[in-house]
């Protein structure tokens, strides 16, 4: 508290700024400031968990919640008690500072962002598109390709090369970064169920001839892995399942997986093993040298055909040896080839 010759002079200033015309009023005046003094004084302790005592010299020393010394030596030999206690001690109502969320990107600040040329081949039959730096970088590989570019970037070398990719494939990559999807689009099917979707245009009874519908889809789903863009190389995968062709489509498509995926790649290698395992006994005489090349060119898809029809076997003997001895014969002899009604689909995934 201040003495009492301070006071006189704090309440002179007082009744001189205020123009009160007698000392009762002026005295009013002085327990009013004094009054608004305490309150901000309470404010500040609720707010901060500290209050402030007058020394003789004049200065302040800070005491939290009013403690002595001694609690001071403790807190700072302590702190993290300290802290805990004035978590606790934190009146209701005061939160912690919320946590910066990041804006979300609108459609518009995509397309305000810088334009990147994509060149597509090698000369003389490359092509130039372009295509906006923020929706590219939702691939972690363009991401990595476009580091560091701005506005102020010279056009020139905002540029990507692909040369090793087909211009249709990039081509159905930006339109489903620019909508979601690519055509052909699947649809919803009889049931309105996922496993009924169907590819627009394409009905139950339309067969890829030479496999190109199936390569189509094969390139989407190889450049979805290149670019690290896992939805659309299941939105790839999905439509795969859902073209008819032929065996000699089905071997084009086969050769490109095999040329183009690694072993690992169990997504996009396994149906195909597992479709010419269950029906190559018929298929392969359409398409008898194609078959044979294939096989020789590629050991591990003979091998991966093996393997299942190997594994079928073993399953039939496990049947046969728990079928009862007087039990009926086994009706369900081999696996049919037809597809699974309605859904397009001609390969079981596994």
């Amino acid at each position: 508290m201040a003495s009492d010759a301070d006071s006189s002079r704090l309440l002179s200033v007082e009744v001189e700024e205020s123009g009160a015309q007698n000392p009762e009023e002026s005295l009013q005046i002085g327990e009013s400031m004094e009054g608004l003094e305490s309150t901000v004084d309470s404010i500040d302790q609720t707010l901060t968990g500290e209050s402030f005592s007058a020394s003789a010299g004049g200065g302040f020393s800070a005491s939290a919640g009013g403690e002595d010394s001694t609690t001071n030596a403790a807190a700072a030999a302590d702190p993290a008690s300290t802290e805990a206690a004035r978590e606790e001690a934190k009146p209701e109502g005061l939160f912690e500072p919320m946590e910066f969320v990041e804006k979300k990107m609108t459609y518009i600040d995509y397309l305000k962002s810088p334009v990147v040329l994509i060149k597509v081949g090698t000369p003389p039959d490359d092509t130039i598109l372009a295509a906006h730096m923020a929706l590219l970088q939702k691939s972690p590989w363009f991401t990595e390709a476009c580091d560091g570019w701005t506005h102020e970037t010279p056009a020139s070398e905002r540029v990507v090369p692909l040369p090793d990719i087909d211009i249709d494939t990039v081509g159905s990559f930006l339109e489903y970064l620019y909508t979601g999807e690519y055509v052909p689009r699947l649809l919803p099917g009889a049931s309105g169920k996922g496993e009924d979707m169907v590819l627009e245009d394409i009905s139950d009874s339309d067969v890829d001839e030479d496999g190109g519908n199936l390569l189509k889809h094969a390139m989407v789903y190889t450049l979805a892995e290149k670019l690290q863009m896992p939805e659309l190389k299941h939105l790839a995968h999905s439509k795969i399942h859902r073209i008819n062709s032929t065996a000699k489509g089905e071997l084009r498509y086969a050769k490109f997986v095999y040329e183009n995926t690694t072993k690992e790649d169990k997504t996009i290698r396994q149906p195909i093993a597992s479709f010419w395992a269950h029906r190559s006994h018929f298929l392969r005489h359409e398409a008898e040298e194609e078959f044979k090349n294939m096989v020789l060119e590629f050991p591990q898809f003979a091998y991966d055909i093996l393997s299942i029809v190997l594994d079928q076997k073993e399953k039939g003997k496990d049947k046969e040896q728990k079928r009862p001895a007087a039990g009926p014969p086994d009706e369900d002899g081999p696996i049919s080839a037809t597809k699974t009604p309605r859904t397009g689909r001609k390969r079981p995934r596994v």
